[in-house]
């Protein structure tokens, strides 16, 4: 769930660069949420997190372009 979060994260801002904000997704009761953090010109930020069955995973995401394409740099999976 962390990963569609994430992906969900990855289409807000291919509909509009200039996204930021958190959201969340629900997906057959599941649930999950991620944050879109600007660090400067064309580079953002994504942390998204869930909690299924008692296990909570995060992922962490840098993005050093969004135009012409979204350029990942990074996407792992982090503590808490």
């Amino acid at each position: 769930m962390a990963d569609t979060c994430a992906e969900e994260a990855l289409e807000q801002i291919r509909e509009s660069d200039s996204f930021t904000g958190t959201n969340n997704v629900t997906i057959d009761s599941q649930s999950c949420s991620y944050t879109v953090t600007n660090t400067g010109g064309t580079t953002r930020s994504i942390t998204a997190n869930s909690t299924v069955n008692n296990i909570t995973r995060r992922v962490s995401i840098t993005i050093t372009a969004i135009s012409p394409s979204i350029v990942v740099s990074s996407w792992q999976e982090v503590a808490d």
